[in-house]
């Protein structure tokens, strides 16, 4: 470690290399390696051992380079912390071996302070990702995507059912992931993570909801996550989130619109037992004003209840239900990006077009259908 981070003597460049060599040789023995990694890690950023792995030389210049990423917070002062400290403990070893050649180096316990803690006592780390500097640049390629997934999505279903203050940093990092690299989630349903997350979905804590409706109105958009929460009893858990933050209406009608669209009879019939289409009914006749775009998240509603409303089991009973509402009345025959009450609607337009929603009739004159053709072009004889 010593001869890896001695970078001062102009003859050391190919000691450093062989000395990184090494320490990469050594990570891949399948009995000791691991062993080799934490004890790297001790001193350098977990990311060095990686780099290390992957290209000796790279993995050189970037310890004398500075970085501030997602994955490494290094610099000049950090650097020489820590060299500092490697010299001081090889300093001690070769005191111990003039006294007795047959002395070992104590390496200390896995759990001592590694020489680099100043740089992460304020930081949040997950997965080996700064997930502060992560949310700022979402999408930077971490070194294990499908770890740091996994490893979000554990602290989340800890969290939630006793928020802190790390919860939303972490589902803003969660969310941050799923949007900028979807396929990490793929391995989700196979994990068994779902399940543990409807149920953390029933939470009568805000924060929690809060958290859990900006997650699954992204992970409904992934469809293996998609199909394996159609299969679950989640309308409850939605249906809860949703009135402890009204003011996420949106997001949660995207993600029920998202999994009715799978065409689920099991859903379908929670939809029914849970109260979901009365109370779907009632926020369409809200105006919702604490709602940012409240017409795009009545679209997202009517969208959801027009595909529950095909379900060949429970269908026909979800639309009795909506048929009987005069609120549905205004809604059901709108286009799905243009949502305003039909007489609204007519009010605007000065009239019926035969497709309700359209907002633009009257508003740009046509070309007209019918015009004198050009004269004949005179033939030379």
């Amino acid at each position: 470690m010593h001869i890896l981070c001695e970078a001062n003597q102009a003859d050391s460049g190919e000691d450093r290399i062989r000395a990184a060599e090494l320490l990469a040789k050594l990570q891949t023995d399948k009995l000791t390696g691991p062993r080799w990694s934490r004890f790297i890690t001790r001193y350098l950023p977990p990311v060095f051992t990686d780099a290390l792995r992957d290209s000796p030389q790279a993995a050189i210049s970037m310890l004398d380079s500075k970085s501030e990423n997602p994955e490494l917070i290094w610099d000049d002062e950090t650097r020489a912390k820590v060299k500092m400290i490697i010299k001081n403990e090889l300093n001690q070893l070769y005191t111990m071996q003039q006294n007795d050649l047959s002395a070992k180096w104590n390496s200390g316990n896995i759990n001592d302070r590694c020489a680099y803690a100043d740089v992460i006592a304020n930081e949040l780390i997950i997965g080996g990702v700064f997930l502060r500097l992560f949310v700022q640049n979402p999408s930077w390629q971490v070194r294990h995507p499908k770890q740091f997934c996994t490893e979000l999505m554990e602290r989340i279903l800890d969290l939630m059912p006793k928020p802190t203050a790390e919860l939303q940093l972490v589902t803003e990092a969660f969310v941050a992931l799923i949007v900028n690299h979807p396929t990490t989630v793929d391995q989700l349903p196979a994990q068994g993570y779902l399940p543990q997350f409807c149920q953390a979905m029933t939470s009568s804590n805000s924060d929690a909801s809060r958290s859990a409706i900006l997650i699954l109105s992204r992970l409904t958009e992934n469809t293996y996550c998609a199909d394996s929460l159609a299969k679950l009893d989640c309308i409850g858990g939605i249906l809860k989130s949703m009135k402890n933050q009204p003011s996420l209406v949106r997001e949660s009608a995207h993600a029920l619109k998202c999994l009715l669209k799978r065409s689920c009879t099991e859903l379908a019939a929670q939809m029914i037992s849970s109260g979901m289409v009365e109370y779907l009914l009632k926020l369409l006749a809200d105006p919702m004003p604490g709602v940012e775009n409240s017409s795009a998240a009545k679209a997202e509603i009517v969208d959801a209840l027009k595909s529950v409303c095909l379900d060949l089991q429970y269908g026909e009973k979800i639309s009795e239900m909506l048929n009987k509402s005069p609120i549905w009345a205004q809604y059901r025959d709108q286009r799905h990006d243009l949502f305003l009450p039909a007489q609204r609607t007519q009010a605007i337009t000065g009239g019926s077009t035969g497709i309700a929603g359209y907002l633009t009739e009257g508003m740009f004159t046509p070309p007209a259908s019918h015009f004198a053709p050009p004269p004949p072009v005179a033939s030379d004889k």
